[in-house]
Parts: structure tokens; sequence; C-alpha cells
């Protein structure tokens, strides 16, 4: 009896029996997919779910389709589950990127750190709260508060400067 009423009592709550049995909340980021398993999971095929996050992720996608980015220059890009680096149902603040700064490579990415930018601090040109792959990739898009030329010249700074 006790059973049967605790089942009724989180049914409640529940939208699905997929919803029932979550393993936990996913993250923030996710919450408007966490209604419908579907969007993320597909009970018959396994394999799909790498297709499924790519199909709402456009710009990994692209960048896994076309072979540039730092997702689609690793080692198993187009090949690897999305799930191997990024574990959802960690709850709502959950860190799913888990990006290990010191084992980070750059060079992997549409913008490998060379010259005085190798020195510099991830937070200089990653700000909080905005994806990682939004950070400027020219020279323009950092330097123009300083720019001493005052957009005089093209923005092939690397004519005359080094990185």
């Amino acid at each position: 009896m006790m059973v049967m009423s605790y089942l009724a009592a989180s049914s409640a709550f529940a939208v699905s029996v997929e919803t029932l049995l979550m393993p936990g909340k996913v993250t923030q980021a996710h919450v408007k997919q966490e209604e419908t398993c579907a969007n993320c999971h597909d009970r018959s095929n396994v394999r799909t779910q790498y297709s499924l996050c790519l199909d709402c992720h456009k710009d990994i996608a692209a960048d896994v389709g076309q072979h540039r980015g730092y997702h689609g220059r690793m080692i198993n890009a187009g090949v690897g589950e999305c799930r191997a680096c990024h574990t959802e149902h960690k709850g709502r603040k959950a860190d799913i990127v888990q990006l290990s700064r010191a084992q980070f490579d750059h060079h992997l990415t549409d913008f490998p750190l060379e010259g005085a930018h190798a020195a510099l601090d991830c937070e200089t040109c990653h700000k909080k709260g905005v994806a990682w792959r939004k950070a400027p990739t020219t020279c323009v898009g950092c330097h123009k508060p300083d720019d001493v030329h005052r957009g005089q010249f093209t923005q092939a700074c690397s004519e005359c400067h080094g990185s």
C-alpha cells in the first residue's frame, strides 16, 4: 500500500515514463528538451544520440562537417559520441563541458595560440557566460579599442605585425 501511494505521488510530477525514470535533471541549457526524452534519446538505437545532438547544435555539426573549429579537428571528429565528454543528467548547474585547460590543445581551434597570444590567460579572450567558440578570431575583434591606426588600414594586421 505504501509503495502504491509513493508511485502515485511520484508519477503526478512525471510527464512520461521516461521522465519518471530519468537519472537526474539536465543542465539549464537543455531544460526545454527535458520533457521529451526523444529529443536527445532514441530508445531503439543508442547510436543515433550523436546525430540528435547535432540536430540542435548546428554550429558544432557545421564544424565537424567542414573539419574546422575544435570539434571538427578533434581526433575522433565525426565518429565519437558527444556524451564521452559531455555527460548530462547531473543537475541544472552541472558543468557538462568539463574543459581541462591544462590539456586543451588550442591548435585544434580556428585560432592557434602563437607569439604573444600564447602567454595570455584564457579569460583575456573567453568571457564568462559566452560560449568559448564565440571568442574573437580577428585582430580587430580584440584590439579595436587600442588601434593606433584608427581603422585606416585593412584588417590584415599580419602584413606588418606578428602574432
